[in-house]
C-alpha cells in the first residue's frame, strides 16, 4: 500500500529527504545509494536540504572523475521541484484523483492486485473460524 502513496511536499520539515518518497520514483535513497552513502545529512529534511536556490548536499568526501555521473542523476531526478511553500507535508493517495485514500479506493486497489482466493486468504479476513460471542 505504501508504493501508492506519496508525500506532497509544502513546508519540507516533516518529510525525510532520504528517506521518503516524494520524487515519485522511489525514496532518494533507493534512487542514489551511492550518494546516500556518502551524504553527511543522512536524517535530514527536504528544508534542511533545501536553500531556496537549489540543493545543499554536503558529502563526506569529494567525488571522483567517474562518480561524477551519480551527481548528474540526482540533480536531474530532482529538477522538477519548484520551491518549499508554507503549506504542511502531506500524504497523497495516487490512486485517487484528488490524492485522497479512502478504503473504497484501497479495498479495490488489493482486490485488483490479487487473484481471489488463490493469493490472498479472503476467507481468514471475511469468514474468520472465531466464535461469535465470548462470554
Amino acid at each position: 500500500m505504501q508504493i501508492r502513496a506519496k508525500v506532497k511536499i509544502g513546508n519540507g520539515q516533516q518529510t525525510s529527504f532520504w528517506h521518503d518518497k516524494w520524487t515519485g520514483q522511489g525514496t532518494m535513497k533507493q534512487q542514489h545509494p551511492e550518494l546516500f552513502a556518502l551524504s553527511q545529512q543522512q536524517h535530514a529534511t527536504v528544508a534542511m536540504m533545501w536553500t531556496g536556490q537549489g540543493w545543499n548536499l554536503f558529502l563526506r568526501r569529494h567525488l571522483n572523475d567517474w562518480e561524477m555521473k551519480r551527481i548528474a542523476e540526482f540533480y536531474n531526478s530532482v529538477a522538477d521541484f519548484n520551491n518549499l511553500n508554507g503549506g504542511e507535508d502531506r500524504l497523497e493517495w495516487n490512486k485517487d484523483r484528488n490524492g485522497k485514500f479512502s478504503i473504497n479506493s484501497a479495498y479495490k486497489e488489493l482486490n485488483s492486485a490479487v487473484v481471489k482466493g488463490k493469493d490472498w486468504p479472503w476467507k481468514m479476513i471475511w469468514k474468520p473460524k472465531i466464535p461469535y460471542k465470548v462470554s
